[in-house]
């Protein structure tokens, strides 16, 4: 199929698109729940209140917080006085700070900071607007966020990924009166932007395939003493199989995914003898006869139970256990836990039976997505994959993929996970669509007759490509046109597979 010129124009300026997609700004967003806000920094109310149940709120003294380089100032404008109240009877118990009527609560802070929130309630019981105005430290207005309150209290609060905010200006309205009203504000919660990694150097996937020895193991090799292997006693033999991780793979990093890929066949008497494989903090192999000769073994999440290992008279029964490794089999995917250096294979039986066996290990970077989600400053429930903050339809994994804002709503919303460019002819749908290329991400096209049933492909093309960028035009073709067709471009993330006890 030859693409139309209209079509290519499209192409292209999608590409265009997606050049400049990563040096836009993404626009600030409300947060009215307190855990979708993580605490950087506070500053609590109680630790200033030397007088209880109240006394004035101390003005021009700044007030320290949680983190000891970062400092607070508080007021309330109209030259108006705010006090520290304890609040022992309140839905929310505890040290409030007040503004009074036709006043603001300004908060100014020694540093930008990426995210502000406080729990605040009105003084009396009534249907009460909050609102947030944030300042830049240049004291240009950034953004206005707004929370109504049914007279209870409620939580406050915003974010913003740049890492504008320096001032704030807090008031709450009466929603009948349309007149600002005195209200109670909590303990003060900040959120910092994180330091981005310096990865210029990080392979989005490295790949690396290793043999495995059929009689190296890191199992118990000996019955009691009767059997004990003389060449295993000091363990010097039975490090064929133990490979340390940064040899290869330098740039691994703990949260990074090990995709392992068992090659060949492993039998045992004609049953399968599976592969397995353990992390560890070092190659350090206690001798054959100690039961569990892996001392520094790391959990990865998954276990392969080993059962006990007995001679031909059932006179000797020994443990061969190793509660810290798992299963390698057709695409076994690993997070690299903390203080991984080796990882060590072995049959589950050692044994020459069957084919040579071998083992493909990739590289898989974790922090394409996750690293993503904490420049934009997304935490708790904001950071669900499935969640959509700005309500037009795309996931926060489908804003990623296509390189959008998630605090921002797009033209129109998406009934499905994206709607991409598409072309009609005599050979049905093309579908086209910009995204990243960045791994954990797979994309797939799907069609259908009737939107109920579909028929995916995964073997999507690519028309052009920014290497520089991790971008990419990809374009797909109905394999089964028909008269009445419909298309779709449905993501996938690679994670691993749940844990398995």
């Amino acid at each position: 199929m030859t693409p139309s010129r209209n079509f290519l124009l499209r192409v292209i300026s999608m590409l265009g698109c997606l050049l400049f997609t990563g040096i836009s700004s993404a626009a600030p967003f409300v947060v009215d729940n307190i855990n979708n806000l993580r605490s950087d920094a506070s500053v609590t109310w109680a630790d200033f209140l030397s007088e209880p149940p109240s006394q004035d709120l101390p003005v021009g003294v700044p007030f320290t917080s949680s983190n000891a380089n970062f400092a607070v100032n508080a007021s309330v404008s109209n030259d108006n006085s705010s006090q520290l109240v304890q609040r022992e009877g309140a839905a929310i118990p505890g040290v409030y700070a007040t503004c009074g009527p036709e006043s603001s609560f300004q908060v100014s802070t020694s540093g930008a900071v990426q995210g502000f929130g406080a729990i605040m309630e009105p003084q009396t019981a009534t249907e009460t607007r909050f609102i947030i105005e944030f300042f830049s430290p240049s004291y240009e207005f950034v953004y206005r966020t707004n929370v109504i309150s049914d007279g209870g209290p409620v939580y406050v609060g915003g974010i913003d990924p740049d890492a504008q905010f320096f001032l704030m200006l807090i008031y709450a309205v009466d929603e009948v009166s349309k007149v600002r009203v005195p209200f109670y504000i909590g303990d003060l919660e900040f959120q910092f932007k994180p330091e981005q990694a310096s990865l210029p150097e990080l392979p989005v996937v490295a790949t690396t395939t290793l043999d495995i020895a059929p009689l190296d193991t890191y199992f118990h090799r000996g019955l009691a003493i009767r059997n004990l292997l003389p060449t295993t006693l000091t363990a010097v033999e039975d490090h064929e199989n133990a490979h340390d991780l940064l040899n290869l793979f330098p740039t691994l990093r703990t949260g990074d995914y090990l995709l392992l890929e068992a090659q060949g066949v492993s039998l045992y008497n004609g049953s399968t003898n599976p592969l397995l494989a353990v992390l560890m903090r070092d190659e350090t192999l206690l001798a054959s006869n100690e039961y569990h000769r892996v001392p520094g073994a790391i959990d990865a999440g998954r276990d392969y139970y080993t059962s006990t290992t007995s001679d031909e008279d059932s006179q000797f029964s020994t443990p061969t256990n190793i509660t810290e490794d798992f299963i390698v089999g057709g695409q076994t995917f690993i997070p690299v836990p903390a203080g991984a250096r080796t990882i060590f294979f072995s049959k589950a039986t050692p044994t020459a039976e069957g084919a040579p066996l071998g083992v493909k290990i990739s590289q898989i970077e974790r922090t394409a997505f996750e690293d993503w989600l904490e420049q934009m400053g997304l935490y708790g429930d904001n950071a669900a994959p499935d969640s959509d903050l700005d309500g037009d339809g795309l996931t926060l994994l489908e804003e990623f993929a296509f390189g959008k804002d998630p605090s921002e709503q797009d033209a129109e919303a998406q009934p499905y996970a994206f709607a991409p460019n598409g072309i009609f002819n005599s050979n049905g749908i093309r579908l086209a669509f910009g995204a990243r290329t960045d791994l954990p991400l797979v994309y797939h096209a799907e069609f259908s007759d009737n939107m109920v049933e579909w028929d995916r492909v995964s073997d999507i093309g690519r028309l052009l490509s920014d290497t520089v960028n991790s971008r990419a035009v990809f374009a797909v073709d109905d394999p089964n046109p028909g008269p009445s067709r419909f298309g779709r471009i449905v993501i996938e993330r690679i994670s691993p597979p749940p844990y398995i006890p």
